[in-house]
């Protein structure tokens, strides 16, 4: 069973909706928590950690993005704040992504037209992960056309995860690997 916490419930709940995709298994057992904010996410990770745990979870993800900071300083963080003083034993997949996790969905842009049938996105983008605050970056692409913005994180994050080509995000996207690799291989990226 994996236990998956992160800075924001929307984070979360597309990481529940990736984790079954590419297990294969949409049944698949999962507990999540998101919180509202690094600050929480630091604050609370430990017990909430220690409570799947006891719940039977065996791998674990705890997602931060990077806003820019140095994905390998913000691991560390994770690492060292959240999993070595919570004693919790498992796989543990510390997740960066890139900027943040909506780099994601710019990697396979054209799948917003799943959800959005009006909206026909004209470019594809090489390194979504380059892209600086790409969660603001898709609001303003959905404005184009309309008179507010389609999409909104909060609510379509997850359901764009259906529709995400899981290959092509893994090819534009490195940040997105340890998830695949903890899936797929049971191996997270944590010591």
């Amino acid at each position: 069973m994996y236990g998956i916490i992160g800075e924001d419930g929307s984070d979360v709940d597309m990481l529940v909706e990736l984790v079954r995709r590419i297990s294969g298994n949409e049944r698949l057992p999962v507990r999540k928590q998101g919180f509202s904010g690094s600050g929480e996410l630091f604050k609370k990770g430990i017990l909430t950690l220690r409570t799947f745990s006891l719940m039977r979870c065996s791998r674990y993800i705890i997602v931060y993005d990077s806003d820019g900071d140095h994905p390998d300083t913000r691991k560390r963080r994770i690492v060292e704040e959240i999993i070595n003083r919570s004693g919790v034993a498992g796989e543990f997949c510390a997740l960066v992504p890139t900027q943040e996790i909506e780099a994601w969905i710019l990697a396979d842009i054209g799948c917003v037209t799943q959800q959005f049938p009006g909206w026909k996105p004209t470019r594809e983008y090489a390194n979504p992960e380059g892209i600086n605050s790409p969660k603001e970056f898709l609001r303003r692409l959905s404005r184009e056309g309309v008179a507010k913005p389609r999409y909104s994180n909060a609510i379509h994050n997850p359901v764009l995860a259906r529709y995400l080509n899981l290959d092509v995000v893994k090819a534009k996207c490195p940040s997105f690997e340890p998830l695949f690799t903890l899936v797929n291989d049971g191996r997270g990226n944590v010591p």
